[in-house]
């Protein structure tokens, strides 16, 4: 009878313990989110613009831009204006164009810095055309048909879609250096 209650003790024992832990892998880690910038260009913080209505005599003309090489380079933004509805840009901006050629193609690389507001940035291949185009690969989606102008090495003048969706920006860069 001992060993049948030592036997009945051992057993209580066990039933009242808590159950052995066991290991259990956790799931696996989601992977951080990395954010990666479309391009590294800096605009020049010494150079601030701000994007008006298009003055009466320019909005009656036509916007005739006849293409021509552009030569690779930065360029910054010195001047503009919106047109076709597009929203007036309400504080100064510092706006820098990279164009790089590779035998991918040509490449538009956009940055565009505000005071107190993250950089935009975005990068598109350039299409000569016609009609001439560029094709966002980071920062925005799709293609835009595009109008510009090139004077020799140092200016560039772009009629691009506003990013609101209504109306154009004519933008005037010049060439760094």
């Amino acid at each position: 009878m001992r060993r049948f209650t030592l036997l009945a003790a051992a057993a209580a024992l066990v039933a009242c313990s808590p159950p052995s832990q066991q290991k259990t892998e956790a799931p696996p880690a989601e992977p951080p989110v990395v954010v990666a910038a479309c391009n590294s260009v800096t605009p020049d913080m010494t150079k601030p613009v701000r994007l008006g209505a298009e003055p009466v005599a320019v909005a009656a003309l036509p916007p005739e831009l006849p293409g021509g090489p552009i030569a690779p380079g930065t360029y910054d933004l010195i001047s503009g204006n919106v047109a076709d509805g597009a929203p007036e840009w309400t504080n100064d901006r510092f706006v820098a164009l990279d164009v790089s050629e590779s035998n991918a193609g040509v490449a538009f690389n956009y940055a565009a810095a505000a005071p107190g507001a993250e950089t935009e940035r975005w990068t598109a291949s350039f299409h000569q055309g016609p009609p001439s185009q560029i094709q966002y690969t980071c920062g925005h989606e799709g293609t835009a048909d595009i109008v510009f102008a090139a004077s020799g090495t140092n200016e560039l003048r772009l009629r691009l879609p506003d990013p609101s969706g209504t109306g154009a920006q004519v933008l005037l860069f010049v060439r760094r250096g």
